[in-house]
């Protein structure tokens, strides 16, 4: 997959008169926008799976084992889902920032369905 703020910085290695010093510190402002955007995507699912992980075990302290079911399906749900989130993620660098907005609420609609937490 290629990022496109990787990209302007090899067409500036390649040639140091093809990028401008005004599209470098664009291109840069733009890098660390996305990369805001990530990791507060990852910090979300990661506080996600954090929380259901201990009310499974709160459940099944409380020997609540229906309770502590739900918790660990909805964890491995979680986690195994955060591949395809992160790829998401990916895709999201080349879009526009309006575009990369509507993948973040897609993304944060992953964590949101389902059941409501008990």
């Amino acid at each position: 997959m290629q990022n496109k703020h990787i990209e302007v910085v090899k067409k500036w290695l390649a040639d140091k008169t093809s990028v401008s010093s005004e599209e470098l510190r664009a291109n840069a402002r733009a890098a660390a926008d996305d990369a805001a955007h990530a990791a507060h995507a990852a910090a979300y699912a990661a506080s996600y799976a954090a929380d259901d992980a201990a009310r499974a075990a709160h459940a099944a302290a409380d020997g609540a084992a229906d309770g502590a079911a739900y918790w660990v399906k909805r964890y491995e749900e979680m986690t195994l889902s955060k591949g395809v989130i992160a790829n998401m993620f990916n895709d999201a660098e080349s879009m526009e920032i309006g575009d990369r907005e509507i993948v973040r609420g897609m993304v944060l609609d992953v964590f949101h369905a389902g059941p409501k937490r008990r």
